[in-house]
């Protein structure tokens, strides 16, 4: 059989065609392991990956999304005052923007917000454990002991005075206790400041006043606490239900907004 020798020609030019262009790409790109992208036992590096001692701590708690800040204060008389339903959880007691605006000028807050978490007993004892975050220098000024005076001749005692005008038997603790360690009409106070407990009859109705908690400036000068910019009076019913109501001595405007006190 006679072959043809252009079809002959033909085919040994395709040859050669395939031929170059996979030296081409080998010389450009070089194998899947060369590149480090398959090949047996091989492993895709092109994405990063975390440092064998990257720091991957945990995240804090989420502060309660239940929140006091005044707004219910904002009436002509204290009588008019609509309590505000915090529940059976945990919420957060602090000054709106709009209050913390009209503070005096000069003055700042010793406190920046409190964090509570009420619960009642089956034996009509409650307790109410607040968490403090204080503004700059505001710990230093509520711890500040009095020689001589019962209500603050320990630093803790000054704690608990200072933020809530309660002046019972204080017992200094590293952690706030559990149920099964309080002991009625006790209060516990940090060590550090950061915290306290207060132990007490429930709460008999939404008038019934279980802690107060105070915005004390952080120079008071003459003021007592009784004097701060803001109380929150907050109650614990038998139900594990808390109620609060406010006080401040900014003014309302006519218009209903805060505004900084005049006397």
């Amino acid at each position: 059989m006679t072959t043809n020798p252009i079809k002959k020609a033909r085919l040994s030019a395709a040859v050669a065609l395939v031929a170059g262009l996979s030296l081409a790409l080998t010389a450009c790109g070089g194998t899947d392991a060369q590149n480090g992208k398959g090949g047996t036992g091989g492993s895709d590096t092109s994405q990063s990956q975390p440092s064998a001692g990257a720091d991957q701590s945990p995240s804090e708690p989420a502060e309660p999304t239940t929140v006091y800040d005044f707004e219910n204060a904002k009436v002509e008389s204290s009588s008019d005052q609509m309590p505000f339903a915090a529940m059976d959880q945990p919420f957060v007691v602090r000054l709106s923007e709009e209050l913390a605006g009209a503070i005096p000028d000069g003055q700042s807050m010793a406190v920046e917000k409190y964090i509570v978490t009420p619960k009642s007993f089956g034996t009509g004892m409650c307790r109410a454990d607040v968490a403090v975050t204080y503004g700059d220098g505001g710990l230093e000024s509520v711890k500040a002991t009095t020689p001589g005076d019962k209500e603050r001749e320990s630093t803790e005692a000054a704690i608990l005075y200072n933020l809530t005008g309660k002046s019972p038997t204080v017992v200094p603790v590293d952690a706030l206790p559990s149920d099964d360690d309080l002991v009625e009409d006790q209060a516990y106070v940090t060590s550090d400041g950061s915290g306290f407990t207060i132990v007490e009859e429930c709460s008999e109705d939404d008038s019934e006043t279980f802690v107060g908690l105070h915005f004390p400036y952080v120079d008071r000068g003459e003021r007592s606490s009784e004097q701060s910019y803001a109380r929150a009076s907050v109650t614990v019913l038998r139900s594990g239900s808390s109620t609060v109501t406010g006080d401040t001595e900014a003014d309302l405007s006519v218009s209903g907004n805060w505004t900084k006190p005049t006397d």
